[in-house]
Parts: C-alpha cells; sequence; structure tokens
C-alpha cells in the first residue's frame, strides 16, 4: 500500500497561522475577571432543579451544593416557602429581623447563626436555656426585645409590632390568631410539627427558616452535623438498657413522658431500649401512670427541670419544682423504679428534652455517655 501523501497550499498554511495567532492573543488577555452583576431572576431550569435538589436533599454533596445555590440565589428575588399550617409564605429577601415566639425556634436561630430581635417573655422569665446561658442568646439578651401575652399561642401583637420584624416564627395557633393582625407588619411562618414517629419535622423548619432568611447552607450543615452524630451513636450502641425521658417532675396521676410518638421518644428509640409507645395519632406527654412505669421498669431515667429567672440574674428550680419532685420521691411506686433504686436518675434543663436539633444533639451525647459510659466514656463529636 502506497502512503498517503497529503498536499497543502501556500494559502491553506497562512490561514492555519492567522488563526493560532488569534487564538494566543486571546489567551493572553487580561486576566482580571470581570464581575458580574447578580441575576435577578434566575433561568427556570435552574432553579427547577436547584429546588427540586433541595427539597430531597438529605446529606448529601449534592444537596448541600443546592441548598448553596439557592441561599446565594435568595437575596435576588422573591423567597417562597410553605409552613406548617399549609399557607404560603413569601418574602421579598431574606429576613434579617426576626422575631420568635414558640421554643423550637431558637434551637433553628442557634443552628443558623441568627439572633432574633424580639424572644418570647414568658421563655425569658422561666429562664430557658437558649436566651439565658451566655454560649446561647444569653450575652446578647439585653439588646433583644421582649414580646408579651399570656402564652406562646397568642402573643401580643403591639410587642411585635414596636419591635418592627420582617418575619415572625410562632405556633400553629400563634399563626392562625396572629396572621391577620400582622398582615402589615410582617408575615409569621408556623413551625411544622412532627409526624408521630418521626423527627423530619425539625429538618423542614431548619430548611425553610434557613432559605427565608437566606441561611440554607448553614441549614444544611446543621441537619448533617446531627445526623453525623446519631449514626454514629447508633453504630456503637448496646440497645440494651431501658431508658426513660420525662419532660419535666409531675405529679401523679399522669407522668409527662417524652413517648415515641414525639420527636425526643422517636430519637431515643433509635439508640436506646425505649419502650413507651402510645398509638398512632396520641402525641399528648402525660399518658403513663406510675404503675405503668414500675411494670416497664427502667433502669435509667433523665428528667428535664424547669428553672425560673431570679431578679439577680442567677436562675433556680421554678415555683414549686422541688414540692413537686419530693411528692414523686415519696410515692411508693416511684421509689420501687429501677433506675430510682439504684440511683440512674439524672435531671436536665428542660429545654434539653423538648428542643430540636441542637438541643437533640446535647440529649443524646448526656444520654448515652450516662446510659452506657463503658462504650462512651465521652460525648461524640
Amino acid at each position: 500500500m502506497k502512503p498517503v501523501v497529503w498536499s497543502i497550499s501556500r494559502a491553506q498554511v497562512l490561514l492555519a497561522l492567522l488563526l493560532l495567532l488569534s487564538v494566543s492573543l486571546v489567551a493572553c488577555g487580561d486576566n482580571t475577571a470581570t464581575p458580574v452583576p447578580a441575576s435577578t431572576t434566575a433561568p427556570a431550569a435552574t432553579l427547577a432543579a436547584t429546588t427540586a435538589a433541595t427539597s430531597t436533599a438529605g446529606t448529601t454533596t449534592a444537596a448541600t451544593t443546592a441548598a448553596s445555590t439557592t441561599a446565594a440565589s435568595a437575596t435576588s428575588g422573591p423567597i417562597t416557602v410553605t409552613d406548617g399550617t399549609k399557607t404560603t409564605i413569601t418574602i421579598d429577601k431574606p429576613a434579617t429581623r426576626v422575631i420568635c415566639v414558640i421554643w423550637e425556634c431558637y434551637d433553628v436561630l442557634l443552628e443558623l447563626g441568627v439572633t432574633p430581635v424580639g424572644v418570647f417573655q414568658g421563655y425569658v422569665d422561666n429562664a430557658i436555656g437558649y436566651l439565658v446561658k451566655p454560649e446561647y442568646f444569653g450575652k446578647d439578651l439585653a439588646n433583644i426585645g421582649r414580646v408579651g401575652g399570656e402564652t406562646t399561642q397568642s402573643p401580643n401583637l403591639e410587642d411585635i409590632a414596636k419591635l418592627k420584624p420582617d418575619l415572625v416564627l410562632g405556633s400553629t395557633a400563634a399563626a392562625i390568631n396572629g396572621r391577620e393582625g400582622l398582615k402589615n407588619i410582617a408575615p409569621i411562618y408556623a413551625l411544622t410539627q412532627n409526624t408521630p414517629g418521626t423527627y423530619d419535622n425539625m429538618f423542614t423548619n431548619l430548611r425553610d427558616i434557613g432559605k427565608l432568611t437566606g441561611r440554607e447552607a448553614q441549614a444544611e450543615a446543621a441537619i448533617k452535623r446531627f445526623q453525623d452524630k446519631l449514626t454514629a451513636y447508633k453504630a456503637k450502641s448496646p440497645k440494651t438498657t431501658k431508658v426513660l425521658v420525662l419532660c419535666y417532675y409531675y405529679s401523679p396521676p399522669g407522668i409527662c413522658v417524652m413517648n415515641t410518638n414525639l420527636a425526643v421518644g422517636a430519637v431515643m428509640k433509635e439508640v436506646t431500649a425505649y419502650p413507651w409507645d402510645l398509638p398512632a395519632g396520641v402525641q399528648a406527654a402525660t399518658q403513663f401512670s406510675l404503675e405503668k412505669m414500675l411494670e416497664i421498669n427502667p433502669d435509667v431515667i433523665f428528667v428535664g427541670q424547669n428553672y425560673q429567672l431570679n431578679p439577680d440574674g442567677t436562675t433556680s428550680l421554678a415555683k414549686g419544682e422541688l414540692e413537686t419532685r419530693d411528692k414523686l420521691k415519696s410515692d411508693p411506686f416511684w421509689s420501687q423504679i429501677a433506675a430510682v433504686k439504684n440511683g440512674k436518675v439524672f435531671e436536665l434543663e428542660r429545654w434539653e428534652v423538648t428542643g430540636a436539633t441542637l438541643a437533640l444533639g446535647k440529649l443524646l451525647d448526656d444520654v448515652m455517655t450516662k446510659t452506657y459510659p463503658d462504650v462512651f466514656p465521652q460525648a461524640l463529636p
């Protein structure tokens, strides 16, 4: 076979040299990036893909990237989420003046790195750890406004208006009761409550409030941090010891048990022997008698306690807490429980046993190190 001989004209050589020269000139041009203005409206395809990735995020790298993308673009257009009452909440830009009038949202705001401009006065009076501890909002409490009201279900709307919020976080009842009165002030987002036997609502609230405040990356990081901790404890836990978490000391006939229909109980069931089940749909915490508790006979008990803020700034057990505790200790059924007889009753602050990812992470550390000290001599990261 004869070799192929390519015939190239002088004109073709000249054209090739000109093309090579033009490429070299472009490559050697100014390397300084020209700032690109932020888009005010995300392209439809990109926005749809980002929203879809965020809604199924979990803790994957793709989900974190999607969340970061959405957070970066949130400042350039309206932000919309659906709250716990299935109401659509829309704001023009990330909220910077947030009022929180329900327990769980302090947990969320701490995870996101957001300091509220207003908090519920009753929670300050009750020395809720989120608000009075210096490692949380305590160091800023003097500069945070107060919202009065008989209960968190009906916060004082005038107090809210004076603080000029651009977002209010509350319970379902607070949203239903206050939405009309706040319509010309700020939208109120109702936190999603858990479906019995699950705790995914914590992630929903983190993602929604993260989106509303332009902190979606922080929300995903908090979710991953909690899930990693839970997974690590599950992998090593013997799950042989019967544990009971009480939300606080409570006089008979009803004892405030964090049962498995509640988020705390659902988490505890994944890492310990936690036989505190109720029928599906029943979420009330005061459903167990002392007789029933003795029948199950837990090995370790954790009790959340109510505190109060004193005039001098110190905290102490809430009025009547010691009396209630002493009354319970004198009950013959209580004294026969294994955990009580063996000195395995540990007292915690109530917010630690009724919170979201931050509090539940702390509860996991306390429960696992005290229940299985040989396996977990210290808390996992």
